[in-house]
């Protein structure tokens, strides 16, 4: 079988929906013929462009990559791409992984609203763009939907799947690389840790409200950060220093995996406030590594953490996270290894190319 896999990333960081993306190609490639392409083809033109000119410009390229598998439909026996609203693929397979923040949508009286730390320059031309664009991507996404086979990361993905595009699905969690870690004779420290792109939605800034309330521990945070994303990590510096507790917190920016697999196994606590995630693969991760999970009670987080360590505010967080670092020890951190078994990466393989198997006897049938 021949089949094109279509994503938005394809290279290294292999963190989030770029390592998943590389894990479907990796079980493809076990069986098929498969022809890997990415939208990250456009990024050497793109470095021509800067602020709004490369905005209109990435506006402009990705429809080009969106009309590509439509245009090699017949070149290859299945298609299987990324998918959202915004920039809808056509294909036969979609593994679909909505943003921070999306399953929002299926809150009762949620409400769109511009966040104060966004500018509101870029947030209006981004505006603009989405605008220009929308006639084409609903006519274009309800065109590619008729054809689709959704794959949801979490049951509460799938239930948005089926509230925003009236779609089944089947779930199929994430891979999380669960066998890099062996929490026997781990050495546990006073460590809160938080991991992830460094960005509004994700609400590190909770970091600093939460953190200057425990001073028994050392909070660090690791990801990327774009100019936005410095300036939140200046507020948590602040409110740290503010406190007479600037050690107590460390920004480490990117990391290596050897770094950050370090790290997880010497921290008590994983802290991850993002709410409304599809379903957090650092979250199990860590678990993996014997962290205590304190995380939001939103979206697909509560399918892989336990009831009792979810919060919905910023006082249950602060009761969270101290009782969690005065709760760890060897047996929690093995318990938290166990449940995690289910999430591995081989597992994951499996799944996905039973699913590929079926879509490709469901459109042979139909021909």
């Amino acid at each position: 079988m021949r089949i094109l896999l279509i994503h938005f990333c394809r290279f290294p960081p292999r963190t989030g929906g770029e390592y998943v993306y590389f894990k479907i190609y990796e079980a493809l490639r076990q069986r098929f013929h498969v022809t890997n392409v990415t939208t990250n083809f456009a990024n050497p033109f793109l470095q021509r462009f800067q602020g709004k000119r490369k905005t209109v410009m990435r506006r402009i390229m990705e429809p080009m990559a969106v009309l590509y598998p439509l245009w090699k439909k017949k070149t290859y026996d299945l298609i299987f791409t990324s998918w959202s609203s915004g920039v809808p693929f056509f294909g036969d397979l979609v593994y679909a992984q909505p943003p921070t923040g999306a399953l929002a949508k299926l809150t009762k009286g949620y409400k769109f609203s511009v966040k104060p730390h966004r500018r509101l320059l870029d947030t209006t031309i981004s505006a603009i763009g989405t605008g220009i664009l929308f006639p084409w991507t609903r006519f274009f996404g309800w065109f590619s939907l008729k054809y689709h086979t959704f794959i949801s990361c979490s049951n509460a993905v799938k239930s948005f799947i089926k509230h925003q595009h009236n779609k089944d699905s089947t779930v199929i969690y994430p891979p999380v690389p669960t066998h890099l870690y062996n929490v026997k004779g781990a050495h546990k420290k006073d460590i809160v840790l938080s991991i992830g792109r460094v960005d509004p939605e994700k609400r590190f800034d909770l970091i600093g409200t939460v953190g200057t309330q425990i001073p028994r521990a050392k909070f660090i945070l690791m990801g990327g950060a774009d100019a936005t994303g410095k300036k939140i990590v200046e507020q948590i510096e602040g409110r740290f220093k503010k406190a007479g507790l600037g050690d107590n917190f460390a920004y480490l920016g990117r990391v290596s995996e050897s770094v950050k697999r370090e790290l997880l196994l010497e921290a008590k606590v994983l802290f991850h406030p993002a709410p409304y995630e599809s379903f957090s693969i650092t979250i199990v991760e860590g678990m993996a590594a014997g962290a205590i999970p304190i995380a939001h009670n939103s979206g697909g987080t509560p399918e892989a953490v336990p009831p009792h360590r979810l919060f919905t505010n910023v006082d249950e967080a602060v009761e969270k996270v101290r009782s969690a670092l005065s709760e760890a020890s060897p047996a929690v951190a093995k318990s938290m290894k166990a449940v995690t078994s289910k999430f591995g990466e081989e597992r994951f393989k499996r799944e996905i190319l039973d699913v590929v198997d079926s879509t490709y006897a469901i459109k042979l049938q139909r021909k």
